[in-house]
């Protein structure tokens, strides 16, 4: 799974994560994933996936991959 975020300086960074097929199947471009950030890192607990927003996914009902 790609991720884009903003680290804490405000600059769009990207992240890439392995996830299982299960977790793969429940997210979708533009749902907005909990994750932790640290200076330029992010760190998304792929174990236990946690959607904040997914509005834009209902929408887009993209795929991942």
């Amino acid at each position: 799974m790609d991720v884009t975020y903003k680290d804490d300086n405000g600059n769009t960074q990207e992240y890439s994560a392995h996830i299982d097929d299960k977790a793969l199947n429940a997210v979708h471009v533009g749902m907005t994933l909990e994750c932790l950030i640290y200076g330029k890192d992010c760190y998304i607990d792929v174990q236990e996936l946690k959607v904040i927003d997914k509005d834009l996914a209902e929408t887009e009902k993209k795929p991942l991959i």
